[in-house]
């Protein structure tokens, strides 16, 4: 037997592609179903089935407000004979060229390409967040819903599909036990937390004991300040395929997210007045790395192009230099 091959190509001239086979078959898709189509950060192009992408419509815009992850704005696909489709023209940039070829895994039930260029993932990632129109701009299907405005605000949808943000005893969720303190935590985070409280809600699974769909890090940091509660958004009777789905996405935010977050977060420190060498040791990164994250710091505007999973620290600098 020959050796699998998991990729696949397609010519930009076309923008003819052809699904892997098993991701047809593990949702029975035919000849003329609608699925949704999405580019992420570092050029990935995510397919979705339809009720998948509901799903996801309803609930993201409730988890992670502001990070990237809502910024999904698909593009409806109807899937032709033999696993064939035709992308639509904003997946592929005008400026592509040659065969374009992609490995392809499957999370959650989730087709993701990655391209295996770096110059075709560079031309693939997005270079600006949409900015839907409240009013007009919300993409297909999207729930009808204000966004939310606080942690007290119920984040419910049409669907139902996230509960409200609550506080859940740290003892009931599953793996965690309050009386062993976290020895570990992430020392920058733990400080913010310890000034501002825990912000942002983790995301749990039910039924009790719940398992950690997200914020495990925060969780840990809870232990160590000896928490009680945290503060959660709950999904009950949920599938472990939609979980793993839900999983994936919100993973999608550590390349840019965390770091833009933690240039952030050693900016405000260092305006405090804390040391360079107390910075170095807070991170676990050497003093030369912390002042580049300080002068990228000046530049907001760079630092939100990495938050978008546009520039990369070195891409960030470099323009600094241009500049």
């Amino acid at each position: 037997m020959g050796r699998l091959s998991r990729m696949v190509s397609l010519d930009p001239r076309t923008r003819r592609l052809r699904l892997p086979t098993e991701f047809l078959e593990i949702h029975g898709l035919a000849s003329g179903t609608p699925l949704h189509t999405t580019t992420t950060s570092r050029g990935r192009i995510c397919f979705f089935t339809r009720p998948q992408w509901k799903l996801l419509l309803a609930a993201l815009p409730h988890l992670v407000p502001e990070t990237g992850i809502d910024r999904l704005a698909g593009t409806p696909v109807t899937l032709g004979s033999q696993g064939r489709l035709v992308l639509p023209r904003s997946c592929i940039p005008e400026a592509a060229s040659g065969r374009m070829r992609f490995h392809y895994h499957i999370e959650g039930g989730i087709l993701v390409l990655e391209p295996v260029d770096p110059e075709h993932a560079a031309l693939l990632t997005p270079t600006r967040a949409p900015v839907p129109d409240r009013a007009h701009g919300r993409p297909p299907d999207a729930p009808a819903t204000s966004p939310p405005q606080g942690l007290e605000t119920p984040r419910g949808d049409p669907l139902s599909i996230p509960g409200p943000v609550e506080p859940v005893p740290l003892a009931q969720i599953k793996g965690v036990d309050p009386d062993l303190p976290e020895t570990s935590p992430d020392p920058i985070l733990a400080e913010r937390i310890a000034e501002d409280g825990m912000t942002s809600p983790v995301v749990l699974c039910g039924p009790r004991p719940y398992r950690v769909v997200d914020g495990l890090k925060r969780i840990r940091v809870a232990r160590y300040l000896e928490m009680e509660s945290v503060p959660a958004v709950i999904f009950s009777r949920l599938p472990a395929r939609d979980v793993r789905a839900l999983r994936y996405l919100l993973e999608q935010r550590s390349d840019g997210w965390a770091l833009a977050r933690r240039i952030r977060e050693l900016a405000r420190l260092r305006r405090n007045g804390v040391s360079l060498d107390e910075l170095s040791r807070l991170a676990r990164k050497s003093i030369r790395t912390i002042q580049r994250y300080l002068r990228v710091a000046e530049r907001p505007d760079l630092v939100e192009a990495i938050e978008r999973g546009e520039l990369s620290l070195r891409e960030a600098e470099q323009r600094m230099v241009e500049s």
